[in-house]
């Protein structure tokens, strides 16, 4: 069992948290001076491996409400109709 000091220093404070944030954001920045020649060739094939919190009751969005099911179906499906930025009705894949 940790006593109360070892459970301080691990305790995360906000000065460390916004330390670590803004340490992440110079290493971030720093990255896009590195030289492309380090990046490794593109690859086509291969496994793609993903982590989901859940599986989904149904591959069907309509037949659920379930926020994970959209989650997982949206990028899977495009719809027929979207909503452009006034919140109209614009056809995605069907034609007028």
């Amino acid at each position: 069992m940790a006593t109360d000091g070892e459970a301080r220093r691990r305790q995360v404070t906000r000065r460390k948290f916004l330390g670590t944030v803004a340490a992440a954001g110079i290493g971030a920045a720093a990255s896009r001076w590195v030289p492309a020649v380090a990046a490794a060739p593109l690859r086509r094939g291969g496994t793609l491996r993903i982590a989901e919190i859940g599986e989904p009751l149904t591959l069907d969005a309509m037949a659920t409400t379930a926020d994970l099911t959209v989650a997982i179906t949206l990028p899977i499906y495009e719809t027929l109709f979207a909503f452009d930025a006034n919140w109209r009705v614009q056809p995605s894949l069907v034609s007028s």
